[in-house]
């Protein structure tokens, strides 16, 4: 997921308020593991909690409930971004991996004592993006890390790290939230022309997803996006043209919310008014897509666009690809 502006927030997110109640108990107890692995669906904040809870333990006189002054010289030094103790490890720009080399200066840098407090702490997001020979370097480092090293891991994708890395990590989980409590702080930060509801259906309920729809104009894409599919369905269009329309708003973000409006589809078709749906505010569009194909080719269109997004990290013509999802909506004859 794209980076979300969230500049200036320093504050716990409402609805990690268990997990973070979790944390305080093992630092008051003095049994903080080294390694924690963040776990649970894109866009909940994993990093952001990682985040918090470095500035917390960095803070010099933090509260009893563990949030940070904000006025410490560790607090100063985290809002300049210029904390020697608190290191991010991310995909460098151009490049799709974390890679060898970086974890390699990280153990460099571990092997230094913190220079301003107890802790010297690492957030590494997304985790699953360590390549092959940066999950083995870092694997060291976590049977034995140095004294006062805290190594954050934050992986929407946890099943693709390898079991010896999650092995030696303590879990903690995050799960999409109460929606009535997300919307409350999400009205906050958005506009006030967006709608936190709609927003939030439209991000499977995770919030810094709806902020990043309501922020980058996603909304405008997805419509586009909506549009080109009724018109394959309807035969007004071919699959060649759709795609590289497709291809030109991102293949991924593209995949991603056909593989939604599938979803809704399958459900819409299974109940007249099903539990949950994603899309709700297109709801009649999906129904009239999902009237010209039954159960069989719905759940083919699902396990074809599926196998899209696995293969987009792949090198490969990503317009045929999408041309190849794309021509099974073509209208039937």
């Amino acid at each position: 997921m794209a980076d979300v502006d969230i500049s200036g927030l320093v504050e716990l997110l409402p609805w990690q308020a268990s997990q973070w109640q979790d944390i305080q108990s093992r630092v008051a107890a003095g049994s903080l593991p080294h390694a924690l692995l963040l776990r649970g669906p894109e866009g909940l904040g994993k990093a952001h909690f990682a985040h918090y809870l470095g500035l917390s333990l960095l803070c010099h006189d933090r509260g009893a409930d563990g949030a940070p002054c904000g006025h410490c010289r560790g607090c100063e030094l985290n809002r300049a971004g210029t904390h020697p103790d608190l290191l991010h490890v991310r995909v460098e720009p151009e490049k799709k991996e974390i890679r060898v080399e970086q974890i390699r200066d990280l153990i460099a840098v571990l092997a230094l004592k913190p220079q301003y407090g107890q802790y010297k702490i690492v957030i590494i997001t997304p985790a699953d993006a360590l390549n092959h020979n940066a999950a083995n370097s870092l694997l060291k480092t976590l049977e034995e890390p140095p004294p006062g090293t805290l190594l954050l891991l934050c992986s929407s994708q946890p099943a693709r790290l390898p079991a010896t890395i999650r092995s030696r990590c303590q879990q903690l989980s995050l799960q999409r939230p109460d929606p009535v409590l997300v919307q409350s702080w999400l009205l906050k930060h958005l506009p006030a022309n967006e709608n936190p509801e709609i927003l939030l259906n439209m991000a499977g309920g995770a919030p810094f997803r709806a902020l990043q729809i309501a922020q980058q104009g996603l909304s405008q894409s997805r419509e586009e996006l909506l549009q080109g599919l009724e018109q394959l369905v309807s035969g007004q269009a071919n699959p060649s043209k759709i795609a590289e329309d497709w291809l030109k708003l991102g293949a991924k973000e593209s995949l991603y919310w056909l593989y939604s409006w599938i979803v809704d589809m399958i459900r819409l078709a299974a109940a007249t008014e099903p539990a949950l749906i994603a899309n709700p505010d297109i709801r009649k569009r999906l129904v009239a897509m999902a009237d010209n194909n039954d159960n069989r080719r719905l759940f083919h269109h699902l396990d074809k666009t599926c196998q899209g997004l696995k293969l987009l990290d792949q090198p490969l013509n990503q317009q045929l690809m999408l041309e190849d999802i794309l021509i099974g909506w073509c209208k039937k004859s």
